[in-house]
């Protein structure tokens, strides 16, 4: 499934000109159902994407998934064009369509696997980093 939607956004975004990088030193996904693998990547990446598409400077997409003693680390970074608002330890939206149900549905797939998540700005970048314990 993770193959399947990566694939799918770098093909995405690519054809926009958008940088997309995948490092995956991991091979133990398979605790993680399907349906919080679609949840936690596609928003994560849907939020990634939206912002990126804004930049006119540098536009990439990085995602490093690896291995931590019996937790797995997910980061996804992105490019910005203005610093990302945080609000309580959560993004905060300027996009008026947003309705901030991705971020809620990430937290609880996240929750869900007894992890963490913390988001935070540097240097134009944007960092989405997730800890999950199996």
């Amino acid at each position: 499934m993770l193959n399947i939607l990566l694939a799918d956004r770098k093909q995405t975004a690519e054809s926009i000109g958008i940088r997309f990088v995948v490092r995956v030193e991991s091979t133990g996904l398979g605790f993680i159902e399907p349906v919080d693998v679609t949840t936690l990547f596609g928003n994560l990446l849907e939020n990634a994407m939206q912002a990126v598409i804004k930049c006119s400077g540098e536009r990439c997409i990085k995602v490093h998934i690896k291995n931590y003693n019996e937790m797995l680390s997910i980061r996804i970074e992105n490019s910005v064009e203005k610093e990302v608002r945080i609000k309580n330890g959560k993004p905060v939206s300027t996009d008026r369509r947003g309705t901030g149900i991705g971020c809620l549905n990430v937290e609880r797939c996240v929750e869900k696997y007894g992890g963490s998540i913390l988001y935070k700005n540097d240097r134009g970048k944007f960092y989405s980093d997730v800890i999950l314990n199996r």
